[in-house]
């Protein structure tokens, strides 16, 4: 739903994302997973969207693929989180929102 709501809210950005994916596979099929690297914007636009309104209150749960120690704390290989939803929208130019 949030990928529609951007389409319509931008159009231009929809139409530049489908350039790009015209370029790429030439209107002759559809993207596939390979065509992943070529495809930056459209690559942008799926991360932005992610982040602009996540779909749970949480933001999508992530598995660490390996051992890591972060400020003295291990968080171990396979260990599951939550990015938390305000973090990804937080601005630093902005200041302190409190």
């Amino acid at each position: 739903m949030t990928f529609f709501l951007a389409c319509l809210l931008h159009p231009e950005t929809q139409k530049k994302a489908q350039d790009e994916i015209d370029l790429v596979t030439g209107r002759e099929r559809l993207p596939t997973f390979q065509d992943r690297p070529r495809l930056l914007f459209v690559d942008g636009i799926c991360n932005e969207v992610s982040r602009w309104i996540p779909i749970g209150p949480l933001g999508i749960p992530c598995v660490t693929s390996e051992d890591n120690i972060y400020e003295g704390y291990l968080v171990p290989k396979g260990g599951r989180g939550f990015m938390v939803y305000c973090c990804g929208h937080y601005n630093s130019s902005q200041g302190d929102p409190r």
